[in-house]
């Protein structure tokens, strides 16, 4: 009788943390946008998808970064930006 219990409360605390990291993000993006007055970019960078973008550039084999990567010091992960 207990298990389907124990399992509705779990569940429950899986939601509660998803919905938690998604107010995170939120509140991120815009601590972002209040310091740089714009927007992270969607992605930097040149991941060599198309050839036209990285014909020219010398960095063609370095991946590109996320807009994720621009909001790690605002999520408290400064060491991990840096």
């Amino acid at each position: 009788l207990l298990l389907p219990a124990v399992q509705a409360a779990r569940e429950a605390a899986r939601r509660m943390q998803c919905t938690n990291n998604l107010k995170q993000l939120a509140l991120a993006m815009h601590n972002y946008e209040n310091t740089h007055k714009v927007y992270p970019p969607g992605r930097m960078g040149c991941d060599c998808w198309t050839e036209d973008v990285c014909k020219n550039n010398t960095d063609a084999q370095r991946p590109g970064t996320s807009a994720f990567g621009m909001l790690l010091p605002y999520v408290e992960q400064q060491a991990l930006y840096d």
